[in-house]
């Protein structure tokens, strides 16, 4: 057993104990999981720092070929770093690996991990927390060597091990560095959830003195026996562990497995090859209960919501904005990225849902994005043509008057024209769109709004243009700019 962490993990508990005793009146708000999940992912953190300023410097100054950065407008809680995020969109099978820098160290510790992710090419998606905690920095790989290029790097990256913060006990770790299965369920949420359900049978039993980590080890071996081996009452899985979706199967897979983890995780020799072998067995047993639970759909009333959601969802948000916050939703479970309108936040904030869209991509070997683009496609998709394609002159327009005052001036050395040449190529040919002027945060607006299919298929409504595929894109692009910038000077005398 590793003894440091059975140490702190009894310190952990024993703060528990003692308010137990000093104020039992107080028991159900004591042992409450929000409770005990609030001082868990505070652990070792003294102090309760906003890192929000941050945000802006991390956006603003990333010179990164792979990766980008923001902060959605529907989730400001985080600022993320992407990298070949297609590679990892569509599927859960992630490492998770946390991370918590003392605040001082933030600021350029963020810089050096991201940097080495971008530098070694490696597919991620990852966010960093604007307040101080245990999970401040989530990143999330999806393969067992990038998950351990990540961890070596941590290791030995000297500033950062300098500024880290020890990752709460209760996890796994590798040399400090705290590692878990990424699933429909979070590792600290279960863990609160099973930390709740051992002090409550501790209250019930009056056993509240002999509260420490050896009786919790002992509640935890027994409970996944009962429950996750022998299979001896399931309903008391689904209310211990408040699972009430009509897919709960995928669920309690996570939940044995974040437990599993942490019997694993609390003994020496289980090594980083033997988490990986771990990682692959859970794996096996949800993509079995997946493939179990997709059988026994309605096939036709899942794609009729699925339609209504994409139709609902690209109409009030434009298509990248949409098409992005259903993926997220996919993706992450997080129901707030659903809009209200016509009840479809609760209507499809069930993992049956869920697992039923990604399953039935999975099997056609398709994306999510597949899967929008194609509603997309066969929609009336008229709708959105003329608010995106105001939108993408007015990009057009503020990068080439922006650039074209500084040449005027000598402070850049090409005319506006160019860079407004270069943004509208930069997004046809690579789907990026730093060519574009973050003035008046336009490159964000055409981001979150415009897709490369969307600027094609404007490009060539403008044009007359059925088809541009042997088509030179420069010429192409030439015209549009010319007819573009002629409709801008006009409409502005």
């Amino acid at each position: 057993m590793n003894r440091d962490r059975l140490i702190e993990i009894n310190n952990f508990l024993t703060q528990f104990k003692e308010e137990l005793k000093n104020k039992p009146e107080k028991s159900e708000s004591i042992c409450s999981k929000s409770n005990i999940y609030y001082h868990l992912v505070r652990y070792n953190t003294k102090k309760n720092c906003d890192n929000s300023d941050l945000f802006d410097y991390w956006v603003n100054n990333n010179s990164r070929e792979n990766t980008n950065v923001f902060v959605a407008s529907n989730w400001q809680y985080f600022c993320q770093f992407k990298s070949h995020e297609e590679k990892l969109a569509d599927s859960t099978k992630h490492h998770k690996i946390y991370l918590s820098l003392e605040d001082e160290y933030m600021k350029d510790g963020v810089n050096r991990l991201f940097d080495f992710l971008d530098r070694e090419n490696i597919p991620h998606i990852s966010k960093v927390g604007k307040k101080s905690r245990d999970d401040q920095i989530v990143v999330r790989v999806s393969s067992h060597e990038d998950c351990e290029k990540v961890v070596n790097f941590i290791n030995n990256d000297s500033y950062i091990q300098e500024g880290k913060k020890k990752a709460n006990p209760f996890s796994y770790q590798q040399n400090g560095v705290a590692l878990a299965a990424d699933g429909e369920v979070s590792y600290n949420d279960c863990i609160s959830k099973t930390i709740r359900l051992y002090l409550n049978n501790m209250v019930e039993a009056n056993k509240v003195d002999e509260i420490n980590v050896n009786s919790f080890v002992d509640f935890c071996v027994d409970y996944y026996n009962k429950y996750f081996i022998k299979k001896e009452d399931i309903n008391k899985v689904l209310t211990d562990f408040n699972v009430d979706d009509s897919y709960y199967l995928s669920d309690i897979v996570d939940y044995e497995y974040c437990i599993k983890l942490f019997l694993n995780g609390i003994n020496k020799n289980f090594n980083i090859s033997k988490y990986s072998e771990f990682i692959d067995e859970k794996q096996k047993k949800a993509d079995l209960e997946l493939e179990e639970f997709s059988n026994s759909l309605n096939v036709d009333t899942y794609i009729e919501l699925f339609n209504e959601l994409c139709n609902v969802m690209l109409n009030k948000y434009g298509y990248h904005n949409g098409s992005w916050q259903i993926k997220e939703f996919i993706d992450t479970g997080d129901k707030n990225y659903i809009t209200r309108d016509n009840n479809l936040r609760n209507r499809v904030s069930n993992a049956s849902f869920i697992k039923f869209i990604f399953n039935y991509a999975k099997n056609r070997g398709v994306t999510i994005d597949d899967l929008i683009n194609s509603f997309y496609q066969k929609s009336s998709s008229s709708m959105f043509d003329d608010e995106n394609s105001e939108l993408l002159k007015k990009g057009i327009n503020t990068t080439f008057t922006y650039h074209q005052q500084l040449y005027e001036i000598g402070q850049d050395s090409a005319p506006g024209y160019e860079y407004a040449k270069s943004a509208i190529v930069r997004l046809l040919r690579d789907k990026k769109y730093n060519g574009f002027t973050r003035r008046n945060n336009i490159r964000l607006e055409v981001e979150n709004k415009i897709s490369r299919d969307t600027a094609f298929n404007i490009v060539m409504k403008e044009l007359g243009l059925t088809n541009i595929d042997n088509l030179n894109l420069y010429d192409v692009v030439d015209k549009y700019l010319d007819k573009i910038l002629k409709f801008e000077s006009e409409k502005t005398i």
